[in-house]
């Protein structure tokens, strides 16, 4: 996946995961590849120098490596993101552009460009959208990039001074197009993007105790051209709630389980994220980035003004209403890792209630009696579960499973069994299995490996039935021709 052409078009770099997984390059008209990096880490990005001497790619930081292999050389720099993705080489080689990532799902990030050393850093974006795919213009004058900050994914520009800072505002090339990825041609005149639709439908199905559901055991709640991240079934069960961009900016909305009386719970031109339900039914926490900063609000169905709960400079999301009413817990990276911390409505300050040194930490949930929060971690190198209790107790281990990615989502009523969304290397369309809160051994409960376009995002439970979040992307391929600006 993600290839790049070197600059004199004789090479094509590409990660991959054979021989142990790394970054590779082939002649560009056929061959044998040379593995480059090896590496068991996710390289997410790789871009050339304009020599062809090296390449720069990222994994947990910035690094670079001759592109006949051999040493890595880390590039210096403090990122406050959750993760560091597709860095583009400057066309003197001088500089590197750099996308900070802030967060998971839909997120925000920010773009840097830095010194090949990594000295000089200079922002610039800010983090209230998610700017992305930077590409240098061949003068080194102007970066190009995909953006959400005009509601929906568009390319943009910005200018670049002679010390590799914005000179001035980002302006947008398309609007409302929905751009995916984007790619321009050595002599800057001509510009590929991908025009991508993503589609987002929700389906429910009963939960069975023997056998395994398929797509025909479901039905269809709704399906719209937007893109729906989270969903969340009130304790009551009488409205689905979820974050979705079906208005341009990404809003709480919450809908009937049958599929009726859709109506808009936020209307704040920030985004707005993972809707939780009070145990009443009768308030909505989500995150959002209306303060400047990722924190928590808590905003009643009804209507009526948001509250904000959490202030503090660091990360808060992924937040989750205990079953007493009385706590939240939340994923935070105040302590400069991910986190669980939980919170009290009426308190200053949270409670720390675990320590990890890493930031894959995700998806915490309540147990139905509020005695254990379930949680999950890449710290050990695969994804899995675990769980602690509220009051920072002694921290178990749930799964030794093989899944490439697993996330719980629900517990059953009876706190026996967790229920989660997991993926291995034969099934990338994912499936929810029953864990057993005991010792950890897996039920796959369905079987949706024929839809081969749709992938399995998000589900929650009113502990009858599944309701399911499916995302499928559709994409063409167009070139348009850049003219100067008179």
């Amino acid at each position: 996946m993600a290839p790049t052409w070197s600059p004199d078009g004789e090479w094509i770099a590409f990660l991959s995961d054979r021989e142990e997984g790394g970054l590779f390059a082939m002649p560009a008209l056929g061959g044998n590849a040379r593995q480059i990096l090896v590496s068991e880490e996710l390289v997410l990005g790789v871009s050339w120098s304009p020599d062809a001497s090296k390449l720069i790619f990222t994994t947990d930081g910035i690094y670079t490596i001759s592109a006949q292999g051999g040493e890595t050389s880390q590039v210096p720099f403090q990122s406050k993101g959750l993760f560091l993705q597709h860095p583009a080489w400057s066309p003197d080689g001088k500089r590197i552009a750099i996308v900070e990532v802030m967060g998971l799902g839909i997120s925000t990030s920010r773009l840097w460009s830095i010194r090949t050393d990594g000295t000089n850093p200079r922002r610039l974006t800010d983090a209230n959208s998610f700017d992305n795919k930077p590409v240098w213009a061949p003068d080194g004058k102007r970066i190009l990039f995909v953006s959400d900050r005009g509601g929906s994914s568009d390319i943009w520009w910005i200018p670049i001074d002679e010390n590799g800072g914005a000179s001035g505002p980002a302006k947008a090339l398309t609007t409302g197009v929905g751009v995916g990825a984007i790619a321009l041609s050595a002599d800057g005149t001509k510009l590929a993007y991908e025009k991508t639709v993503q589609s987002s439908s929700i389906w429910s199905m009963p939960i069975m105790t023997d056998g395994v559901l398929t797509m025909q055991d479901a039905q269809l709640v709704t399906s719209e051209n937007s893109f729906i991240e989270t969903i969340a079934i009130s304790p009551d069960a009488e409205w689905l709630a979820f974050d979705s961009n079906r208005s341009g900016n990404v809003d709480i909305w919450i809908i009937r389980p049958d599929g009726t009386n859709l109506r808009q719970i936020t209307t704040h031109q920030a985004h707005e994220w993972i809707p939780t339900w009070s145990p009443d039914s009768k308030r909505i926490a989500f995150h959002s980035l209306r303060s400047g900063n990722r924190d928590i609000w808590i905003k009643p169905v009804a209507g009526g003004a948001a509250r904000q709960l959490t202030t503090d400079p660091g990360k808060d999301w992924q937040q989750r209403w205990s079953p007493n009413s009385e706590e939240i817990a939340f994923i935070s990276h105040r302590d400069g890792h991910a986190n669980v911390w939980v919170l009290t409505e009426s308190a200053s300050r949270p409670r720390q209630v675990t320590f990890h040194k890493e930031d894959g930490l995700y998806d915490v949930s309540w147990s139905p009696n509020g005695e254990r929060l379930v949680f999950g971690s890449s710290q050990t190198g695969s994804e899995e579960l675990y769980l602690t209790s509220p009051n920072a107790a002694q921290t178990e281990q749930l799964t030794q499973s093989e899944f490439k990615q697993v996330g719980a989502f629900a517990w059953s009523p009876n706190g026996s069994t967790i229920y989660a969304i997991a993926k291995s290397d034969s099934d990338i369309t994912g499936n929810i299995y029953a864990i057993s809160a005991t010792d950890g051994t897996a039920r796959k409960l369905t079987n949706f490996e024929s839809q081969r376009s749709k992938f399995l995002t998000w589900a929650t439970s009113d502990g009858e039935r599944f309701y399911l979040v499916f995302n499928e992307q559709k994409s063409d391929i167009w070139v348009a021709e850049l003219t100067e600006e008179e």
